[in-house]
């Protein structure tokens, strides 16, 4: 009994299936891959976001002590500009006394 002529068709097709397997686990090695690098940038990303949210909530309370010393800075301010008048105010008057018009 010879059946290697039978035995033929299903190597060859049991061949063309074993290429298309190897083609397919390429093709899943190559995806798997990439998935990977995925991977990587989706970590890079979330240590810079967390890094980000840390520079957020640093600047947010420098942020607030400034709005808590902004009264009194305005109030300060005031205060020099309302010296800084009378001080011309009066080196006006020193200075018409001395002309004689008052």
């Amino acid at each position: 009994m010879d059946t290697t002529g039978a035995e033929e068709p299903d190597i060859a097709a049991m061949h063309a299936s074993l290429e298309s397997m190897r083609s397919e686990l390429d093709r899943l090695a190559s995806a798997i891959e990439r998935l990977a690098r995925l991977e990587e940038r989706n970590h890079a990303m979330a240590s810079l976001l967390a890094e980000l949210k840390s520079s957020c909530t640093l600047l947010d309370g420098r942020i607030k002590a400034l709005e808590t010393v902004a009264p009194s800075a305005r109030h300060t301010s005031d205060l020099m500009e309302r010296v800084i008048w009378a001080a011309l105010g009066l080196l006006a008057a020193i200075l018409l006394k001395k002309l004689g018009v008052i």
